[in-house]
Order: C-alpha cells, then structure tokens, then sequence
C-alpha cells in the first residue's frame, strides 16, 4: 500500500481512543502526498486506495487498524505487534530530525 505510512503517521497523532473519520484521513493522506497542482493523483482515487487499505486492515485480528464503535472511525491498533514496531520507528525519526 502507497499511503501506508501516511496512515499510520496520522492515525498515531489522532487521540488513541476516538480514532478518526475515513473523510479526514483520506483529506490528511491527501495533503501529505500532493507534491505539486499538476502531479498529484485525484481525490477520488486517494479516497478509494485509503478506505481500501482501511477496509482490509481492520478486518484482520492482528492488523495495524481496528475499528472504533462510531461507523466508518479508525484507530490504531495497539495490541498489533506491527504497530508497537513502527511506533518505535516514528519515535527514532522524530528524534533525529531535530539534529539536521
């Protein structure tokens, strides 16, 4: 998946409990991954990529996306040993960026 990272990204920022709806990740995922007005991908196509890989992920016991109790919210699954791996990953990178 592309955007997999990206959702990740903002999902983790997203207060862990509510989760977010999938309009405003896909917007986020859209902002995020826009590089210039005559380059990007339509919003549609984010849009069906990025409910897609949500659909997908939270289906699964163990993935990185659960479903919150509101329909069509997502959070981060933090009993996803995926997860507890990137979030480590994100805290490095976070870290070093302040050194450049």
């Amino acid at each position: 998946m592309a955007y997999q990272r990206e959702i990740l990204l903002i999902l983790r920022e997203a207060n862990q409990e509510k989760g977010l709806p999938v309009d405003t990740i896909v917007r986020h995922v859209y902002n995020m991954t826009a590089i210039d007005l005559f380059s990007s991908r339509p919003y549609e196509d984010v849009k069906a990529d990025v409910a897609k890989y949500l659909k997908t992920e939270s289906s699964y016991s163990n993935g990185a996306i659960s479903k919150c109790e509101k329909r069509g919210w997502y959070k981060l699954n933090t009993a996803s040993h995926i997860v507890t791996q990137l979030m480590l990953e994100f805290e490095i990178d976070e870290n070093d960026e302040w050194m450049m």
